[in-house]
């Protein structure tokens, strides 16, 4: 923030104390949505499993990721082939995708 900018920001509260005390409840607010990503992104121990056919991403005992599932206690790539040689040791949920444009309307 350039000091101009600063110093307008500074002059919209009433004192200093009341544009401290914003500053702080900002970074509150931040400080929660950092935490509420991170425990999104979080990986989970694959003695957790997540829900059945539920595709995420599987971390193997090799250090590798691949997308899969669990299928009746059973890991799977997303092809449907088991895991057999390789350990799931944890999983996470797949990232949302990017926001969709609403569909256009044809005249």
């Amino acid at each position: 923030m350039r000091p101009t900018k600063f110093r307008a920001w500074m002059d919209s509260y009433p004192s200093p104390w009341s544009a401290a005390y914003a500053a702080y409840q900002h970074v509150q607010r931040l400080a929660a949505e950092n935490a509420r990503l991170s425990a999104e992104q979080a990986w989970v121990s694959s003695e957790t499993p997540p829900d059945d056919e539920s595709l995420v991403l599987l971390a193997t005992s090799d250090g590798d990721v691949y997308p899969g599932y669990i299928d009746g206690g059973v890991w799977r790539y997303a092809d449907a082939m088991p895991v057999s040689v390789l350990e799931v040791v944890a999983w996470r949920a797949l990232p949302p995708g990017p926001p969709r444009e609403p569909a256009a309307c044809a005249d």
